[in-house]
């Protein structure tokens, strides 16, 4: 027995038919997503329930729920990409200025430094020769707002736990570590950012509605249009609403609940307008021209009993 399952891509979601209904290798799931979005398997990372499909495991469909919703995740290989020409001098950008140096670091007798970084981002911290790595990844948190589950630090090319002293990671009264981050942290900030981009994404559809409220308080409208452009505006809501529910699977945020609760309501508001628009309505005759009506008595007199 086979089922449908929903990939949901960006603005985009595609019905994927699945034969097998017991188990399915996730390498070939993500083979046939490929063509739907043109996302390469290699580069696409798949949410379903609140975890990551990995590459090498196998995906148990029968655990899955009739309605079942994968996010998909990645960087379609059709995506443009910047020219390769140099740029002119008017277009290169402006010099930049040396940024400024950091505090200095006032240690007693008995700490060291400690230096993380990510990037072109540094953490500095006076931390007690006593403190182990976990004191170090509590301070990151603190900085960074990443949970210490979430980080790894690397330092001489290992990672060290969270029991080791940093006195015997330090050189020349200094520990220098780079901040890393685990699959799990990286999923969470995709979310994040997702979370932003759905926003501004339903705050554009509920200005769409606005304006369909708007034709239709003036009369200002054809039905077959009005239902088509609803028709559309619903299908762009749901699929929003499909990445909401799937990522709040994976990380809920005050931020991605409140988008989800407010596209529920917008797809509420245009359920309602549907079917407001699909009762006989009695439509208003345009107003004539005040010289028509003038000059014709009886048509003046029909205009006033309407």
């Amino acid at each position: 027995m086979g089922r449908q399952v929903t990939i949901v891509y960006g603005k985009q979601s595609a019905q994927l038919s699945i034969d097998n209904d017991a188990a399915l290798p996730v390498a070939e799931l993500k083979a046939r997503i490929e063509p739907l979005f043109g996302v390469p398997a290699p580069a696409q990372k798949l949410l379903c329930r609140g975890k990551e499909l990995k590459t090498g495991a196998t995906l148990d469909l029968s655990t899955l729920p009739a309605t079942a919703k994968i996010m998909l995740l990645g960087q379609s290989s059709a995506a443009p990409r910047a020219p390769a020409t140099a740029p002119t001098s008017e277009e290169a950008p402006a010099p930049i200025a040396p940024a400024a140096a950091p505090p200095a670091i006032v240690l007693l007798d008995n700490q060291l430094q400690v230096d993380v970084v990510r990037g072109k981002e540094r953490w500095s911290f006076a931390m007690d020769q006593s403190a182990d790595m976990a004191c170090v990844k509590l301070r990151v948190e603190e900085a960074t707002g990443v949970p210490m589950a979430r980080q790894r630090l690397l330092s001489r090319g290992k990672y060290p736990d969270n029991s080791t002293g940093i006195a015997s990671l330090a050189a020349r009264g200094k520990a220098t570590f780079m901040l890393l981050y685990d699959e799990l942290q990286h999923t969470h900030m995709d979310i994040d950012r997702m979370t932003t981009e759905m926003e501004v994404e339903r705050a554009a559809y509920a200005v769409q509605l606005r304006e369909l409220h708007a034709k239709v308080a003036r009369n200002f409208f054809d039905p077959a249009d009005l239902n088509l452009t609803l028709a559309h505006l619903l299908d762009q809501v749901e699929i929003l609403l499909n990445n909401a529910e799937i990522a709040l699977e994976t990380k809920s945020s005050p931020a991605l609940v409140a988008v989800h609760e407010a596209t529920t309501v917008l797809r509420q508001d245009i359920e309602a307008l549907i079917l407001d628009s699909d009762r006989p309505t009695f439509h208003l005759p345009r107003p004539a021209p005040p010289g028509f009506l003038a000059s014709n008595s009886a048509t003046a007199a029909l205009s006033a009993s309407i």
